[in-house]
């Protein structure tokens, strides 16, 4: 014999709603960074002297990669 399972109905209305606001919300979020980080980009150029070039950077913003001559590698042949 067959039986039916009766439960409580499932309440999908007063979920998504709340979902969708929070997807929307982090959406709108995304999408004024990414207009307003261009936007900006030639006032903080100007206010923190920003470039894309390392070669023009102060020395004391570039690290010291350099090795001391006695750890230099010796390739024997």
């Amino acid at each position: 014999m067959s039986q039916s399972v009766v439960g409580r109905p499932v309440r999908t209305a007063s979920t998504v709603f709340p979902v969708l606001g929070a997807i929307s919300f982090c959406h709108f979020l995304n999408d004024t960074m990414q207009s307003l980080l261009p936007a900006l980009y030639p006032v903080l150029k100007g206010h923190f002297a920003l470039n894309f070039r390392a070669d023009r950077l102060p020395d004391s913003y570039l690290p010291d990669y350099r090795l001391p001559a006695s750890a230099a590698c010796r390739v024997s042949e």
